[in-house]
């Protein structure tokens, strides 16, 4: 079974594509000429292009490590001939997803290391007292524990992936990162779809299913009904409480100009950079708060320590 590929092979793989295509290569040799993807992933698209299917069909069919949102996105670029720049800027947002992850990780590593060292000092009298044996024992009292957690957390993730995205909107701070994600996927996607020349209700029909985020399809439920009263989408956007004001006004403002591709795109760029901000507060935030669950924790070992030692000299005395 191949593994999915990291965010930053994809990011390579789609950036090759897209300067094939826009060198005019035909896309049987292009994803040949791209062969940052496992050879099997490769070979399943080759076959595709052999039957006559297009981008979109190839891509529903292979890229399984694509994203809805990025899916529908590429699709309808393809729809409105721009599928080089859409790779493009995928590819984009993929290695920038990459070094946001590498820049977590490495937040991370000093308090897990802080940690590992903490448990290694606290039980070292048991070392000076020549228990060895208790020494190792108070070890794996703790690492023990902390790997099964560590693993089961890991293997939860992987087997259940969908867990993750509905437990990150329930953490302070990440909540907020969330909702702008899912705000640029939307409205990047809508971009897209009306540039395509899909229509509007279409248009919103495949842009509310980008995430798994349920406001975000009700909204779209209510903009469709909306649609279907030969209303503006504006009404529907109006009446929603949890939509953001800025982005009410933008589309109000980019429907009623008749430049309303562009008014997304350009609230997608502004929810996108609001995303990077508070994804970084995130990473600062959270490993923080882990360092100092660490201290205290070792803070409390050392001072039942010295407890345990004084009330030992005190019983000698008494």
């Amino acid at each position: 079974m191949v593994s999915t590929p990291s965010d930053k092979v994809v990011s390579q793989w789609l950036s090759q594509l897209s300067h094939s295509l826009a060198s005019g290569i035909q896309p049987n040799q292009a994803i040949l000429v791209a062969e940052t993807l496992h050879p099997e992933i490769i070979s399943d698209f080759a076959q595709c292009f052999a039957r006559g299917m297009n981008w979109t069909e190839a891509l529903e069919e292979c890229a399984f490590f694509l994203s809805p949102s990025e899916l529908a996105i590429l699709g309808a670029a393809e729809s409105s001939g721009t599928l080089p720049s859409a790779m493009e800027e995928i590819s984009q947002a993929r290695e920038e997803a990459s070094k946001i992850k590498f820049r977590i990780k490495f937040a991370l590593a000093y308090p897990i290391f802080v940690l590992h060292f903490a448990v290694l000092i606290i039980p070292i009298q048991y070392l000076f007292e020549g228990q060895f044996a208790n020494y190792f024992i108070s070890l794996l009292m703790i690492y023990v524990p902390l790997w099964a957690l560590a693993l089961a957390t890991y293997l939860i993730t992987k087997l259940f992936p969908s867990i993750t995205p509905r437990v990150l909107p329930l953490l302070p701070v990440v909540s907020g990162y969330t909702k702008v994600r899912d705000l640029s996927l939307m409205c990047r996607t809508l971009a897209a779809c009306i540039q395509a020349g899909m229509g509007i209700k279409e248009s919103w029909s495949i842009s509310s299913q980008v995430s798994i985020n349920p406001k975000i399809a009700r909204l779209g439920e209510a903009v469709i009904e909306e649609i279907g009263r030969g209303q503006p989408v504006s009404v529907a956007l109006m009446k929603d409480k949890w939509l953001p004001s800025s982005l009410k006004q933008m589309y109000r403002t980019g429907e009623e100009s008749g430049n309303l591709d562009s008014t997304l795109n350009f609230a997608a760029k502004s929810f996108a950079d609001q995303a990077k901000r508070k994804l970084f507060v995130a990473a600062m935030l959270y490993p923080n708060i882990a360092l100092g669950a660490v201290l205290l924790f070792a803070a409390y070992k050392i001072v039942m320590f010295y407890k345990g030692y004084f009330d030992s000299i005190l019983d000698m005395m008494a």
